[in-house]
């Protein structure tokens, strides 16, 4: 809050707060009520209230250090803290990232931190991937800088990065690769989510969303033929499976059912390889 009133001051505004000091403000809530029926959105409408002329001499230019008990934030004094993200009016994205990087932050982690504060402009969204996503190139880009260190990368939490994966609709993970390389990937999302999200990462059918599972991955699955052979049975008799013919259309129609058992769907090829190396 305090950066945002440096240009007032560089611009005569502790003249005006001299002037303050001798002169009777109202009194906070009556002042907030007064500021509010003006109509103000932003930070921008107030810089523009307090041009010589326009602000009424009883109410300050600097509320934040006038108020300092009652203050809650500029969204809070202007009136416009409970109103919808899809109704608030943003700045466009080119202007609004000649802002951001005039404040030099040197890190994504510093922008979250930026971002939760009293500083940041009601017309300046909190995310701005999702608000630009059209626009949006990098962090980097975001912010002035060159690069981000690993160290200060900031990614989103496992579930809310496979939610937004999935999305993309992508078949296998070559298509991930591709797609990982391109500038549309959001930089809060990993190249290699299966190191950085370790513990809860399970398959890149999973992270994907489309149910594969590398055949690799599922061979290591795969129940010991002892204790498979009598589940088979079960299916061959619950579902009147006869012969090869049976087996080969129940097996197209009931992978989920198959891989939740962990049961392949060529069992002969399976174990007899697996017999084959025992022997």
């Amino acid at each position: 809050m305090k950066k945002q009133f440096r240009e007032f001051e560089d611009a005569g505004i502790k003249k005006l707060s001299n002037i303050e000091k001798h002169n009777q403000m109202l009194p906070f809530d009556k002042a907030r009520e007064f500021v509010r029926a003006l109509g103000l959105k932003n930070y921008s409408d107030w810089y523009a209230y307090c041009k010589p002329g326009k602000r009424q001499s009883n109410i300050p230019a600097c509320p934040n250090e006038t108020y300092k008990k009652e203050w809650k934030g500029m969204p809070d004094f202007l009136g416009t803290s409970n109103i919808a993200n899809q109704n608030r009016k943003f700045k466009l994205f080119k202007e609004a990232r000649k802002f951001v990087r005039l404040l030099n932050l040197k890190s994504q982690r510093e922008w979250n931190t930026y971002s939760k504060s009293d500083d940041r402009p009601g017309d300046i969204p909190a995310n701005p991937p999702r608000k630009y996503k059209k626009e949006w190139i990098s962090w980097p880009d975001w912010l002035g800088n060159d690069s981000i260190a690993p160290q200060n990368m900031v990614y989103q939490t496992f579930e809310s990065a496979k939610k937004f994966v999935r999305e993309l609709k992508l078949k296998n993970r070559e298509e991930w690769v591709k797609f990982s390389k391109s500038s549309n990937k959001p930089t809060d999302i990993p190249t290699d989510p299966s190191e950085v999200y370790k513990n809860e990462w399970t398959s890149w059918g999973d992270w994907l969303g489309n149910g594969t599972i590398a055949n690799q991955v599922k061979s290591k699955l795969f129940l010991p033929i002892e204790e498979a052979k009598p589940l088979y049975q079960k299916l061959f008799k619950e579902y009147g499976i006869k012969n090869g013919s049976d087996w080969i259309r129940f097996a197209r129609t009931h992978g989920k059912l198959l891989d939740k058992l962990r049961l392949p769907t060529e069992p002969l090829v399976k174990y007899d390889k697996k017999n084959a190396k025992r022997n």
